[in-house]
């Protein structure tokens, strides 16, 4: 099921299909909250862990896509799957930078503005690639912008794709974009 989720993340497959990655992770979801019921003396609890930072993820996919009048509760409900805390720190950051991405969609970009760099200083701190950083470092710029703090942003989001550079090349082109 992380498998189908993922692999329809990757092709898209983010409305309300029963093939789709939010039906792979809610199913995934069930199935793990069954297994912590249970919880089987041989099996790492980190892999039956609620798939918060997913679930949240296709959610707020599917809330760009949905009308107007559908976007507000399809948002809310990704912050909610997000309140599960996350059980290794990188997923902390993921959580925080989707966070960020919710609030800038809500029309709320200093709490984004808060959740980006709050992103930005657990990658930093957790050593990650200068890609993810440069991840974060653009979205916190893009969401400056917003705040009207714009050279900050461009500047941010410049020094973002300097270091996106050294990674995956769908990141650099969003920064650019």
């Amino acid at each position: 099921l992380g498998q189908w989720g993922a692999a329809a993340a990757w092709y898209g497959l983010h409305a309300h299909l029963f093939l789709g990655g939010r039906a792979a992770l809610g199913s995934l979801a069930q199935v793990r909250a069954q297994l912590r019921e249970v919880r089987p003396a041989s099996v790492d609890p980190a892999s039956i862990a609620h798939p918060a930072g997913a679930l949240a993820s296709a959610t707020y996919s599917i809330a760009k896509l949905a009308p107007w009048w559908e976007r507000r509760q399809l948002l809310d409900e990704a912050l909610r799957h997000l309140d599960v805390p996350p059980g290794r720190p990188r997923e902390e950051s993921v959580h925080a930078a989707l966070r960020g991405s919710i609030w800038l969609r809500r029309g709320h970009p200093w709490r984004a503005v808060e959740h980006y760099r709050a992103a930005l200083r657990l990658r930093e701190s957790l050593g990650e690639s200068p890609a993810r950083i440069g991840e974060s470092l653009s979205e916190l710029g893009f969401a400056c912008l917003f705040t009207g703090r714009f050279g900050a942003g461009r500047d941010l989001m410049q020094r973002g794709i300097d270091m996106l550079a050294s990674g995956e090349v769908g990141f650099l082109i969003r920064a650019k974009k």
